[in-house]
Formats: structure tokens, C-alpha cells, sequence
């Protein structure tokens, strides 16, 4: 299982089963698409291009992540996951950005996204718990 970005070699061909993420960087947390040069779309499952568009690419990382463990219960993996957030371009849904209404608008941006990771990142270890795996350091 790989989570990965600016992975241009893809992750299966690296050692891992599976890979979901954008290969270049930059990418758009909603339309997945690169801006800067050449404008294209970058969101893959594994070899194949998928379209998710209008939805938001941190949690659908933490989504791929949680849904990986639920199907692999009792099976040991490693599991590398990357999210890309807080990097540019800035974008964070509404429901973030209201868990901080006394922020400047920029700076509430930045808390949502880093709030988007913690929250991805929750539902992560609960479902690694679910599925009684235990932390190892």
C-alpha cells in the first residue's frame, strides 16, 4: 500500500501492492489537476487514472488508507501514507475552515488543511484499531 506523491515511478513497480495519489505535485484538492506548465489531470489508482473530481483529496486519501486496512484485517502490511496537505495551492472545505471563525482568512485556510490531516489521520488509527492492529515503533 502506498500513499504517495511525486512518485513519477510508480509505487507498484517499487515494492508496494498498491498506490493511490497524483504523480507530479501541486495538484488541485478538488479538480486533481496540475497547474503550473502543462495543464493535466493526475489522480491514480495503481496504473489506472480515476476521476474523483469535487472531492476533496485529503480526505479521500485518509478514505483509500482506512478502506486498505478494512480490507486487509489480519493480514500484516506496511503502509506508507503521504498526504500532501498544507502545500499549495491552498484550498480546505467549509466544514474545517469553521473550526476556526477568528482566524485571518489565509491562516484559517492553513489551520483547516492541517485540521483536514489530523482528522484523516484519526480515522486512520481507528480503523487500525478495528481491525486490532497495535502500534509498533
Amino acid at each position: 500500500m502506498a500513499f504517495r506523491q511525486h512518485q513519477r515511478d510508480r509505487a507498484t513497480g517499487h515494492g508496494f501492492d498498491s498506490f493511490y495519489g497524483f504523480h507530479s505535485g501541486c495538484v488541485d484538492y478538488y479538480s486533481h489537476r496540475y497547474y503550473w506548465g502543462d495543464n493535466y489531470h493526475d489522480l491514480w489508482r495503481n496504473r489506472t487514472e480515476i476521476f474523483e473530481d469535487g472531492q476533496y483529496l485529503t480526505d479521500r486519501i485518509a478514505d483509500e488508507a482506512v478502506d486498505y486496512i478494512s480490507r486487509n484485517r489480519g493480514n500484516p502490511f506496511f503502509g506508507y501514507i503521504a498526504f500532501n496537505a498544507p502545500h499549495y495551492p491552498m484550498h480546505a472545505p467549509e466544514k474545517y475552515k469553521a473550526r476556526f471563525p477568528g482566524l485571518a482568512k489565509e491562516r484559517q485556510t492553513y489551520a483547516a488543511m492541517i485540521a483536514a490531516v489530523d482528522d484523516g489521520m484519526g480515522r486512520i488509527e481507528r480503523a487500525l484499531e478495528t481491525a486490532a492492529w497495535r502500534r509498533t515503533r
